[in-house]
């Protein structure tokens, strides 16, 4: 009897912790992906299918349902994909609006800059030994920042004294600090470290 007891008493447990664990499971951070196909806005892009630019429509179906359904990726917001100065594919993992919603890219911005000047780099239209007065003839009003490398600013170990912490993605902080341009604004920063170091 005692024996049946305990047997019923772990069954119940397992039921109970069963039903509790389904109530208590995550929403997936997702939207179910379900089509890659771009949508023409009438923004300029020309929308075009993927097969027609030599891109195999399995493959690319594969890796919009893999980043749509890997909980690991939970931070990309959407996919798209452009071949030939066209747009080809398309998807939105967290809201369908972001099609047409602009949204602050943060550090997004270093990778772009980072692939654009490995470009630049490649086709010998700058060096990153090269310091900003290479560049910038006004860095010669600031000598503390005008021996700073393409380097040593791809690798943000400029030294000057920027933090972003608290900027909420409103207007250019530059624009709020009565100066003429994001240069001047950067340029008019004090030095925190020494260039070169972390």
């Amino acid at each position: 009897m005692r024996k049946q007891r305990n047997i019923k008493l772990v069954l119940l447990i397992t039921v109970f912790s069963l039903i509790l664990a389904s109530c208590l499971k995550d929403d997936t951070m997702k939207i179910p992906f379900q089509s890659y196909s771009p949508q023409s806005l009438g923004d300029g892009w020309e929308v075009a299918e993927p097969s027609k630019v030599g891109i195999d429509e399995e493959a690319l179906k594969d890796i919009y349902r893999y980043v749509h359904e890997d909980d690991n990726l939970w931070q990309i917001r959407s996919l798209l994909v452009f071949r030939n100065n066209k747009l080809v594919a398309e998807s939105y993992m967290k809201d369908p609006n972001d099609r047409t919603t602009p949204r602050a890219i943060w550090s997004c911005t270093k990778q772009v800059i980072g692939i654009l000047s490995g470009i630049a780099v490649d086709k010998g239209l700058i060096s990153t030994d090269k310091t900003l007065l290479d560049y910038l003839p006004q860095a010669a009003k600031y000598p503390e920042k005008s021996q700073i490398t393409i380097e040593d600013l791809l690798m943000m170990r400029s030294g000057i004294d920027y933090d972003n912490d608290g900027y909420n993605g409103g207007d250019a902080i530059f624009a709020r600090e009565e100066v003429s341009s994001s240069l001047d604004y950067i340029f008019g920063l004090k030095m925190r470290e020494t260039t070169g170091t972390y």
